[in-house]
């Protein structure tokens, strides 16, 4: 049985199932998908139940230290959640992770908080692919979400 309070344990469900739907969207169907396996008339409380405890408990503690850690992101008076730029389609449907007041994040949940040549020419190129400025970004960065640590680049051209 988990430790995590029951408020935090439902946002870490919410999370958790919100990414399974993701993952329909973003990639080839498998037969090993939670959701397949589950069936179509499977409702939200089997499918909560059937999250492991401590993959909530690892949901719990990347929500206390996201907390803890990024006042300024809880503070931000304009979200975009999963942007899309000018250039989406022409980079293959590609869409970054969140702008907050301007600052364009890649959301990284790894062991470590090395960032890949990859990655930061992927960052880069969301960046770039806002040919209008629809978005406004001034800045670039990365956010580590495993060690609460974010960096950032200001790019502002104004």
């Amino acid at each position: 049985m988990s430790s995590t309070p029951s408020w935090k344990r439902t946002v870490a469900q919410v999370s958790y199932a919100l990414a399974l739907y993701e993952q329909c969207f973003r990639a080839p169907i498998a037969d090993t998908w939670p959701l397949l396996q589950l069936g179509k008339r499977a409702s939200l409380k089997k499918l909560f139940a059937s999250f492991r405890d401590d993959a909530l408990d690892d949901l719990a503690e990347l929500i206390d230290l996201f907390v803890e850690t990024q006042p300024d992101l809880l503070a931000a008076k304009e979200l975009v959640f999963n942007p899309t730029f000018d250039a989406s389609l022409l980079l293959g449907g590609a869409d970054g992770d969140l702008i907050a007041d301007g600052r364009l994040l890649d959301i990284k949940t790894k062991l470590g908080a090395e960032i890949a040549k990859t990655d930061f020419w992927q960052l880069l190129g969301y960046a770039l692919g806002d040919f209008r400025d629809a978005h406004g970004i001034t800045e670039v960065g990365f956010y580590f979400s495993r060690q609460g640590v974010q960096v950032t680049w200001d790019i502002d051209m104004t």
